[in-house]
């Protein structure tokens, strides 16, 4: 208890002295037909360029002088371009297959990813499913898995959030702890924000929970409650007009009631590869992903996959 109220005595203070930073909604039309909007920032943008956040495509500079239209005014246009701009998504997926005399083996992996966002509210939907089917000398093993987050951001200015989040998690094959939960609330930090890259961080303090599988009843504290400090890292850096790089990280440790420590990490890394431009419709990437606990995982799961996904 004590290392969480140090994390809320820190980042109070820093609360307590950051000032707020205007942020307004923009629409601009371009020469060249393309429409960009997103938040303009001011204390980047200058006479010659426009500096925008735009939810799908980063911060962008837009140069005044290719702007030919910044009439709003229209209610049908508003309510596409709100629609637009706020919700994306996309969708990953891969499939493989196996085959030898003796064993065979089937590979299903999607991903979906929705994002909203404005001025004051950011909200991230995280969905992965992943299912497994070995056959060998002809003794067939399953195994599926789902990963369900969604974390909510009240920004308070550029740089500051509130964020309330909620992990679940499913791993048919652990004997201990098929379903697992994580709830928490934090204060999350923009670290940095330029034109291709952004770094936040946002630590929390959580509970943290599981149950279910063949040996949760014997197994002393299955289904019991216990406290968590979270720390979660969120970055991603767009490194041509075709590439962009992501990492997820969501790290967590707690004492049970015997003072034993415990820890967990949920690990997502993804390449995409957009072969028009980063924010077309579709692309590839090869995602690599690490799931870890102490208890319920004690080897960690890696996997490494292919995928075709696509961008709305």
């Amino acid at each position: 208890m004590i290392g969480i109220k140090i994390i809320f005595l820190i980042f109070g203070a820093f609360l307590g002295l950051a000032l707020p930073v205007k942020a307004t909604e923009v629409i601009y039309k371009l020469s060249n037909g393309d429409v960009i909007s997103g938040k303009l920032i001011e204390e980047e943008s200058d006479e010659k360029y426009k500096v925008v956040k735009h939810p799908l495509l980063g911060i962008i500079s837009v140069n005044v002088n290719n702007i030919v239209d910044r009439d709003t005014d229209s209610s049908e246009e508003n309510n596409y371009s709100m629609n637009s701009r706020n919700w994306n998504t996309h969708i990953e997926t891969s499939v493989a297959s196996k085959y030898n005399q003796d064993y065979s083996g089937d590979d299903l992996d999607i991903k979906l990813t929705s994002t909203f966002e404005n001025t004051k509210n950011d909200l991230y939907i995280n969905f992965r499913y992943e299912q497994k089917a070995d056959t060998n000398f002809g003794v067939t093993h399953k195994r599926s898995k789902s990963h369900t987050q969604v974390s909510y951001y009240y920004n308070l200015n550029d740089h500051w959030s509130i964020s309330p989040s909620y992990d679940y998690q499913f791993n048919s094959a652990n004997n201990i702890g098929e379903n697992e939960y994580l709830y928490s609330i934090g204060i999350g930090y923009m670290v940095f924000e330029t034109n291709s890259s952004q770094l936040r961080l946002t630590p929390s303090i959580s509970s943290h929970n599981y149950d279910g599988g063949e040996k949760c009843m014997i197994h002393r504290y299955c289904g019991s409650l216990a406290y968590a400090n979270t720390i979660k890292l969120e970055f991603n850096w767009q490194i041509s007009q075709r590439f962009l790089f992501e990492i997820v990280d969501n790290y967590s440790f707690a004492n049970d009631k015997d003072n034993n420590d415990l820890s967990f990490n949920n690990l997502y890394t993804t390449l995409r590869y957009y072969p028009n431009k980063i924010g077309s419709n579709l692309y590839t990437s090869v995602r690599y992903t690490s799931d870890y606990h102490s208890i319920t995982q004690t080897s960690p799961d890696y996997s490494l996959t292919f995928n075709i996904g696509t961008s709305f």
